[in-house]
Formats: structure tokens, sequence, C-alpha cells
């Protein structure tokens, strides 16, 4: 391994949770220290090289109520698409259509996974042995998600916004286990990425709804009455939500 290059593996206790983790360092990082949730490392800390151990474990038991609630919606994706085999052919869910998959070999400098077609495309390694293929289509697949899920909620915030008025101080893409959107006191709104599985309707609703908690932090009939004044089906909406289920397939 190049001298200016470290890797060392172990795991975690946080809150009781035991987490595996991979500390990445490198010379290129001179002061920040990044966490991200991996599906196959699980937490990756990426450290200037001469960052101890002991200080990174220390950051990581900081930052345990964020790593904790992505790692749990990373193993909770593993554990509901168990069913699925991810093979060319099978039916994968986007803006509240299925579309056949179709997994290609020989991955090259285009994208990993793009919808064209009509079809989901993924492409993976060639050669890459069978037994880590699904593996890999997920991970691809589900990064995919939620790279669409931030272009599609970012275009229908700004037309909501204009809509109603109501502008949030920021907003960004969730992994929320039981919750579509939130909108904080502070105005700042969060939006679930699996929302990319259900459609452009639905998606609309759960922003109007966010939206209308800026100037509503409760549901009072000055909340709903302000929910219809912007979407008079909104009943419809929220009723058609509520029979969605919150998982990838």
């Amino acid at each position: 391994m190049p001298k200016n290059l470290s890797v060392e593996s172990g795991t975690l206790l946080l809150n009781q949770t035991i987490v595996p983790f991979v500390v990445i360092r490198s010379v290129k990082r001179k002061r920040t220290i990044g966490f991200k949730i991996d599906n196959q490392q699980g937490l990756v800390i990426q450290a200037p090289l001469r960052t101890s151990l002991k200080e990174l474990k220390k950051m990581a038991q900081s930052q345990a109520k964020w790593i904790l609630k992505e790692y749990a919606a990373m193993v909770h994706l593993e554990k509901t698409s168990a069913e699925k085999k991810l093979v060319t052919g099978e039916l994968v869910p986007y803006l509240g259509k299925h579309y056949p998959l179709q997994v290609h070999g020989g991955l090259h400098r285009s994208e990993t996974c793009c919808l064209a077609d009509n079809q989901v495309h993924v492409r993976i390694p060639q050669g890459l042995p069978e037994n880590k293929q699904r593996h890999w289509v997920l991970c691809r697949l589900s990064r995919w998600y939620r790279e669409q899920a931030e272009v599609v909620v970012k275009q229908r915030l700004q037309v909501w916004v204009e809509v109603s008025g109501l502008k949030p101080s920021s907003w960004r893409i969730t992994s929320a286990m039981r919750r579509w959107g939130s909108c904080s006191t502070e105005n700042r709104i969060c939006i679930n990425w699996r929302l990319i599985f259900v459609s452009l309707e639905l998606i609309d609703y759960v922003i109007v709804h966010e939206l209308c908690h800026i100037a509503h932090k409760n549901h009072s009939r000055a909340f709903w009455a302000r929910v219809e004044e912007i979407l008079p089906d909104y009943r419809y909406r929220e009723a058609e939500l509520k029979q969605q289920v919150m998982h990838f397939a």
C-alpha cells in the first residue's frame, strides 16, 4: 500500500448498535474528516493520514445519531429488497410506474445506471462473479434513486414555492424510516428519497404539505385549509400516499 494512504477496519459500538467501519487515511485530506455509509463497508471514515483511531472514534460517537439513522436505512433497504433478485427482466419502481430492469456487462465511462427506452439500465463490470452481481446492482440502483430524488424534488419544490408563496430556509433529501417529509421549527424541509418510487402527484402532495407547515406548525383547521387552497384534491392524494409502502420494492 502506498505510504500516502492507509486503510483500517473494525467495529464501533454506537448506542448499543454494532456498526462496521473502514478508515481511509490519505495525505490528500489536510484537515477535514468525512463520514458516509456504504452498502458494503458500513461506516466509511475519510481522514488525514496522521489522524489517530481514538480521535476518529470519538468524532463518530459525536455523530452517532446521524450515523445510526443512515446505517439503519441502509440495512432496511437491504432487507426489504431481499425478495428481488435484481436481474434482467425484473420490474423496479420509478415515479409511480414499474420498469423492466436491464443488467449489462462491460462497465465503461458512461452512466452506470439510467432510464432509457422505458427500461432501467444498470452496468456491471465485465467478469463480475455471479454472487456479487446483485449487490453491485443494488448499490448502483439505490444511488441512482437518491440522485433522481434530488433532481425531481428540487424541480417540484421550485414550482410549489412559487405557487404557494411559502419558502423554506433550506431543504434536503433524507433516509427517514417513518416519514415522507418534515418541516422543522426553523422552516427546514426534509424529503424522503423513497418518494422517487411514487407518482409526481404524490410527491407534490408531500412537498405542499411540508411547505404549509411553514405557515402552520400543526395540523389545525387553518393548516388543512391552506393545503386545500393549493391542492383542492389533497384528500385523494393523502389517501393514495397512505397505500404506499416505504421500502425498496
